[in-house]
């Protein structure tokens, strides 16, 4: 298993091609969970996976910087989420992730999910 993060922006009723106009941002995946009706955007990260989970973020990061005020509104009427994945066996034991990403996480309305 590898280190990696995801964004996403959920919910039921998302179009996904009106987030796509919204961001002028291509996802890398769109998903639908027939069991709750809820339609996720989806960006991944572009690093290797023996990168740290921040250096992951930094990436995220980076392309929603120019749009963070349209994500920061689509937050009101989705739920955006960053999920990590943590992979111990490759990296230290703990994770340190910088308070200006964090500041700028909870600035877009998301919340951050880590899974180990």
């Amino acid at each position: 298993m590898k280190n990696w993060v995801i964004f996403l922006i959920s919910g039921r009723g998302l179009d996904p091609n009106e987030i796509t106009k919204i961001l002028n941002i291509k996802p890398d995946r769109i998903r639908s969970n027939d069991l709750d009706g809820t339609i996720s955007w989806q960006l991944n990260s572009t690093l290797e996976g023996h990168r740290n989970l921040s250096e992951h973020i930094e990436d995220i990061l980076k392309r929603l910087y120019p749009v963070r005020k349209q994500i920061q509104g689509l937050s009101k009427k989705y739920e955006i989420l960053f999920v990590c994945n943590f992979n111990l066996e490759q990296s230290e034991n703990y994770i340190k992730i910088p308070a200006k990403y964090l500041s700028i996480i909870g600035y877009l309305g998301a919340n951050l999910e880590i899974y180990f």
